[in-house]
């Protein structure tokens, strides 16, 4: 570990002094007090003529009441300080709000502590146990349900920067952000002004679509701005960015075998993963990608797999392209090799563990690890503590020599470029913005995608989103590491390379709206049923339709030379 200070506003270090101090300070006064006390008693007693008895004894009493006075003020100073500071806050402005102090919540407030925010948390379980850590560093704790329009005006909420509903349960930060909104309107009708940007944590799916097309937050608010988001989906477009499985894949013999993925644990982390995926799992050099899941809990697999069970009637088809199968075993049980039947593992590109217990996360890798005969493929624990920063030091170099990697995914959702400069959107906005420029002279009346980021619905700005995780897949498949943007000219100038890479570009879109809900239909494009004539192999498209993703193939050079494109890429190697 690195010895590096770290700097303390000056009231959290007064509190910490006053804590390690005040009560040393009362039984100094109190014993001195006493002793006075007994000095003037003697004096008396001896009838000395050098002291004066009374005055010791005045002093012996003004000690203590001094003693007392601050025993007092000792004993209820946090309730005093929490109660100041809460009162504080509704004179202040710029401040952060968060609703929930889960894993989540508690890498929010080290992300805005860290920039110098102050910060306050709404926790309806008094007995968390990082209330009293997040009290020491000067947060303002209020224990109460946030969903509760009191609670916001208790922290000032229509005057602070930012607020995050992040409490676990879907339901109440929906209503959370609706509250947020009315102390925002009625801070406006009362004649003051707000600008607060609130971010709903929903992991649902069926509840993320439905809100996501709620006039909360599909409309634009003067002075109020409110988006949905889900961790482990954001993380897991950031980890397939990091740890590529086509980039450690040995290349097919014989042009049949898939590209493996390995994921253990049917937890929310994993099925993100697996619809990730499914998303960006599209490539040339490999026919298809299967995705093994080994999890004890047969009935959970089921579950999720059953919502996309209409799209193939075979059985282990996520979506054209992506197989995912079961390998039903224990994870704390695996150990050794005779733990997993022979195929089970396969020659996986990519495993990736993830448990809700970090500890097993990271056995279980390094079982993983001896169990397997190469060490290409590497291997991700997810954990959700701050162990993950400490094993991303240098200094511990025992599993990176293995190539063992741990990742945070709520570390990387609370990171600030991803919260506040929209970096994982950098080039999902310029595939947009490109999308506009081609269409300038349309009517937005008749394309309602003709129109800017912000007034996106969030299902328009997700399918930006899956078109720009792709783009790293493009590039691979260009040769573009090896010969830069001579690759992609050899490729649009090409028109049977161009034709590969734009089918490939109808297979990724295929497999998008397949996981969002859509289906085949003969005629046209119903957005309310949505159904899609288009949800047929490249080669029944017609040229019209063709040539939109062969649009989006010459974009590609226009997009990798934005600074967009180099402010992504380096955010994504620093990490």
């Amino acid at each position: 570990m690195s010895g590096k200070k770290v700097s303390m506003p000056l009231p959290v270090r007064i509190a910490r002094w006053s804590r390690r101090l005040s009560w040393p300070i009362v039984k100094g006064l109190f014993i001195l007090s006493v002793v006075l006390f007994v000095g003037a008693a003697l004096s008396y007693l001896f009838n000395r003529s050098d002291s004066d008895p009374l005055q010791m004894l005045r002093w012996a009493k003004s000690l203590a009441y001094a003693a007392f006075l601050l025993g007092i003020i000792r004993a209820y100073w946090e309730k005093i300080r929490q109660r100041y500071q809460t009162i504080n806050l509704q004179h202040s402005e710029g401040h952060v709000v968060v609703c929930g102090i889960g894993d989540f919540g508690q890498s929010l407030v080290d992300a805005f502590l860290d920039k110098g925010y102050k910060v306050a948390v709404i926790e309806l379980n008094a007995a968390h146990t990082e209330v009293v850590s997040l009290k020491s560093r000067g947060v303002v704790v209020i224990h109460t349900d946030a969903s509760d329009p009191a609670a916001l005006y208790e922290v000032n909420a229509s005057k602070a920067r930012y607020l995050f509903a992040v409490t676990g349960n879907d339901r109440r930060n929906v209503k959370i952000i609706r509250a947020a909104r009315q102390t925002v309107l009625d801070e406006q009708n009362s004649g003051g002004d707000s600008d607060l940007r609130c971010y709903c944590h929903v992991n649902d799916a069926t509840l993320f679509e439905v809100f996501s097309q709620h006039e909360v937050f599909e409309a634009v608010h003067d002075g109020f701005y409110a988006s949905l988001f889900n961790v482990h989906d954001a993380a897991s477009r950031f980890l397939l960015e990091k740890y590529p499985p086509d980039a450690f894949a040995a290349l097919p013999a014989a042009g049949s075998e898939p590209l493996e993925v390995v994921i253990v644990g049917q937890t929310r982390m994993g099925e993100a993963l697996i619809r990730q995926l499914a998303r960006i799992g599209h490539y040339l050099r490999w026919p298809s990608v299967q995705i093994t899941v080994i999890d004890k809990e047969a009935d959970a697999f089921e579950h999720f797999f059953s919502s996309y069970r209409d799209i193939s009637p075979l059985d282990d088809t996520l979506v054209p392209g992506v197989t995912v199968r079961l390998v039903r075993k224990d994870p704390e049980k695996i150990k050794f090799v005779g733990d997993l039947d022979a195929g089970d593992l396969g020659n996986p590109a990519l495993m990736c563990c993830c448990l809700d217990d970090e500890t097993l996360n990271i056995a279980l890798a390094l079982n993983l690890r001896r169990m397997l005969d190469q060490v290409d493929a590497p291997i991700v624990a997810c954990l959700s503590s701050g162990l993950s920063d400490l094993l991303q030091e240098k200094q511990c170099r025992y599993l990176s020599q293995r190539n063992i990697h741990s990742f945070n995914p709520y570390r990387f959702a609370s990171d600030f470029q991803v919260l506040l400069d929209d970096a994982a959107d950098k080039i999902a906005r310029a595939i947009h913005q490109a999308y506009l420029d081609s269409l300038f002279s349309e009517d937005a009346a008749d394309n309602p995608s003709l129109v800017p980021w912000q007034q996106l619905s969030e299902e328009k700005k997700n399918a930006n989103r899956w078109q720009a995780d792709h783009l790293s897949v493009k590039l691979r498949e260009m040769g573009y590491d090896q010969r830069g943007v001579a690759a992609i000219d050899a490729v649009v100038d090409d028109p049977g390379w161009l034709g590969k890479l734009s089918e490939l570009e109808h297979r990724r879109w295929m497999a998008a709206l397949y996981l969002d809900g859509w289906r085949y239909a003969e005629t046209g494009k119903d957005a309310v049923r949505k159904t899609h004539a288009c949800l047929v192999p490249y080669d029944r498209l017609s040229q019209a339709e063709k040539g939109k993703d062969d649009t989006m193939i010459r974009n590609i050079k226009q997009l990798v030379e934005s600074p967009e494109w180099q402010t992504y890429t380096a955010f994504v190697d620093k990490r």
